[in-house]
């Protein structure tokens, strides 16, 4: 483990744009079909306001990594901590990104480190976030090599590692594991019979904290989004609407409604429900200022009023315009709605939103 303790919970400018070209699962299909119209360019670029402040590990944000891998006999594998305030407790395979990783290359390296084992990534699990400035991602993925440490490999990284079939009644750490264990069950079988789609990280480079939105609004039983408009030097094109997630945030969802108050005429009246990470842009590069990572979520959109209910909202359209594919698009039609979108979306857990 690169630090201490850390992996449980106890702009190099101030340009107001920022690159965000990546759009995951079905929406790269609606970002080529945009860029296919005459009245839609390409997808390159979001706003974000000049607050935003370029994030730096060791400085001001924390990226912890962590494993739940499952052998063949549906065992986890957990490590025996060497650190003194947690010394012979059991926990996850986990640690801090160092500067210049990727979130891959972190999670590989800690599980080589603690337990011995090589270790394959196959997919995000969840994202826990506790605003901008501590964030964990645990991964799940197969065991391709190395071999199980040994109390007489013991080091400062660990005392061994070891297969347990129920972590529950080991002397762990710390119990927030034992949720992301769970949901790690649930998430393989979920790979195996396809009923969900593995997620790991797109490298693109990005200095700041950025929530990506693609909003889902029904109204009239049809699905629309909202697009935010970015002026060209000779027309406008479009982009999901995004902000900045500040580190004084207790959550994301926290800067989503920020965003919302940018967008809506009446944001008071319509609440939001994220379903999930559609994707996550990040590189690592320390060294070039990019600690940044974009966030790319499904967020749906609904009306706290019954005056409301069924119609559009009213958007401010001096930046932001409401978009009907099916209307504007003849060779794709996303599938926009929840049931579908849930199957492409990693969970997001807000641990700044618990016990308010």
């Amino acid at each position: 483990m690169g630090e201490t303790d850390g992996d449980e919970l106890t702009n190099t400018s101030s340009s107001s744009s920022v690159d965000v070209m990546n759009i995951p699962a079905d929406f790269v299909n609606l970002k080529n079909a945009l860029q296919n119209t005459s009245n839609y360019q390409t997808l390159s670029k979001c706003s974000v306001d000049d607050k935003c402040k370029p994030v730096a590990l060791k400085y001001n944000v924390c990226y912890i990594v962590a494993a739940v891998v499952y052998n063949e006999k549906n065992e986890v594998l957990l490590i025996q901590e060497a650190k003194a305030s947690c010394y012979q407790k059991w926990y996850l395979p986990a640690g801090r990104v160092d500067p210049d990783e990727t979130l891959v290359d972190a999670v590989k390296r800690e599980v080589l480190e603690e337990s011995g084992l090589l270790f394959e990534p196959s997919s995000l699990v969840c994202v826990e976030e506790n605003g901008g400035y501590w964030i964990r991602f645990t991964f799940t993925g197969a065991i391709v090599g190395g071999e199980l440490k040994t109390v007489e490999n013991a080091d400062r990284e660990s005392l061994q590692a070891d297969w347990f079939e129920d972590p529950s009644s080991s002397n762990l750490r710390c119990k927030d594991i034992l949720p992301l264990i769970s949901r790690t069950k649930i998430c393989n079988t979920q790979l195996e019979t396809k009923s969900s789609i593995p997620l790991l990280p797109i490298h693109f480079a990005q200095s700041l904290l950025v929530v990506q939105v693609i909003f889902l609004i029904e109204a009239h039983d049809k699905q629309y989004t909202i697009l935010q408009k970015v002026d060209g030097s000779s027309s406008i094109s479009y982009t999901f609407p995004a902000v900045c997630l500040y580190q004084a945030d207790r959550s994301i969802l926290e800067s989503i409604q920020r965003l919302l108050a940018l967008i809506l005429m009446r944001s008071e009246m319509y609440s939001t429900e994220i379903i999930g990470i559609l994707g996550l842009e990040h590189t690592g590069q320390s060294s070039k200022g990019c600690d940044g990572i974009v966030f790319n979520l499904a967020v749906t959109l609904t009306s706290n009023s019954d005056t409301c209910n069924g119609k559009l909202p009213e958007v401010n359209g001096r930046q932001f315009e409401l978009f009907y594919a099916p209307k504007d698009l003849d060779t794709y039609t996303p599938d926009l709605s929840t049931e579908n979108l849930e199957k492409r979306c990693v969970p997001l857990i807000s641990l700044g939103l618990k016990g308010r």
